[in-house]
């Protein structure tokens, strides 16, 4: 192996956790919001990938000194009903985000299959489709493949939306002005309300499922604590990733969506909106960015359930293993159920990302103990380590209160 192979996978697990956290609920989460506020909350981007990059860190560290997973270590210092009780929420969150996401996947197929002369393929069939193309995947896959190819397709989706900002760009004052905090009203015409986007931008970007999976990475890539300054370029690397890549589907709705007071209640009202603004070429990009972020973080979601089971057992996630792969077929049909039955896909999606920032302060809860338990000896925590995890989780509470309030008022 040379030496770029080396470097390139050295940067797998990184590049591998933006694949999971640029998906299509961040493209709906960051187009929605530029669509209603602007760059009104631009801020929230940014500061939620400075605390992305931080707690990427930390679970790391956790990992790195102690050889545990988090879940595993959850269970052994905290509590058995602790570690559970995520568990039981990580699933209550990943079954809505792989019915959403195979429906927004589908709806886009459908809505661009007009355009190729063929007629229009319904979702139903797009559903199968692409749930029976995952499941060979699987089939014949291995986690690391799966690594390598998710990580190529960030790629694609960073110059996909990318040059959909060439297209259009608002002035600089209006993009700096959006890293001002502000809180902006509810907006009519809208399938959600202010509270649970901002939480929901928060929860696709500082997601407890991303630090919990990374957790599990470092252990697979067996990093010890010689690795922690490659660490935190890795964790630097996706965090800017992350950030680059929101943002630039934020400023994208900014300058095409919000200046035409057009509202995206969904992935295929974002396609058709813009078609007429910036033009067949445009929407290619889209297109095409937007199935890139699905396949990305589907793929993942899909493992995510028997990948913290087996983090709870402390033990190395297999794929070929027999019931491991039954699981991963089941789920990946599950997603089928929202293309067949018409249901909702981004109210779906809204969901699970408010779900998320409901779970975030009781996983930095943990991780907060953890990092001050005498396993980590002379790495424990430090008084600077400490308030700056505070404020974090202080945040989080902040964020994850916004996340229920908004999230009983939209069911409602």
């Amino acid at each position: 192996m040379n030496k770029y192979s080396r470097l390139l996978r050295s940067f797998l697990p990184g590049l591998f956790l933006v694949s999971y956290n640029v998906g299509i609920g961040s493209v709906t989460m960051m187009s929605k919001s530029g669509a209603l506020y602007g760059c009104s909350l631009l801020w929230i981007v940014l500061l939620s990938s400075v605390i992305y990059y931080y707690l990427v860190s930390v679970f790391s560290k956790y990992t790195m000194v102690t050889r545990e997973t988090f879940l595993y270590a959850v269970k052994k210092h905290i509590s058995r009903k602790v570690s559970l009780f995520i568990i039981g929420a990580i699933c209550l969150i990943i079954f809505p985000a792989l019915m959403g996401l195979m429906g927004i996947m589908c709806d886009v197929l459908s809505e661009w299959s007009v355009s190729w002369g063929t007629g229009k393929i319904s979702s139903s069939v797009w559903g199968f489709v692409l749930a029976s193309l995952v499941a060979i995947f699987f089939l014949l896959g291995t986690t690391e493949k799966i690594k390598s190819i998710l990580s190529g397709i960030v790629v694609i989706i960073f110059f996909a939306f990318v040059a959909n900002l060439f297209y259009a760009f608002p002035p600089a004052s209006t993009f700096f002005k959006g890293l001002i905090p502000t809180i902006p009203e509810d907006i009519a015409g809208s399938d959600n309300g202010t509270f649970l986007i901002m939480a929901g931008m928060v929860g696709t970007t500082v997601s407890s499922i991303a630090f919990i999976i990374r957790s599990s990475l470092v252990k697979e890539a067996n990093w010890d604590f010689s690795y922690y300054r490659q660490q935190k370029k890795d964790a630097l690397l996706s965090a800017i990733g992350v950030f680059l890549i929101s943002a630039a589907i934020l400023v994208s709705a900014t300058a095409t969506l919000y200046v035409n007071d057009l509202t995206v209640n969904s992935a295929v009202d974002l396609i058709l909106l813009l078609k007429p603004i910036v033009g067949e070429a445009s929407i290619v990009f889209m297109s095409i960015g937007i199935l890139a972020a699905g396949i990305t973080s589907h793929i993942p979601n899909i493992m995510v359930i028997p990948w913290v089971v087996s983090d709870y057992k402390s033990v190395i996630f297999d794929m070929k293993n027999t019931k491991n792969r039954c699981l991963l077929i089941f789920l990946t049909f599950i997603g089928v159920l929202t293309p067949v039955f018409h249901w909702k896909p981004v109210f779906i999606m809204l969901l699970s990302q408010g779900l998320l920032a409901v779970l975030l302060p009781l996983t930095v809860g943990c991780i907060y103990y953890l990092m001050n338990n005498k396993i980590m000896k002379d790495d424990r925590n430090n008084l600077k380590d400490n308030i700056l995890l505070g404020i974090v989780f202080l945040f989080t509470l902040f964020i994850g209160g916004l996340g229920l309030v908004g999230l009983i008022k939209d069911i409602v």
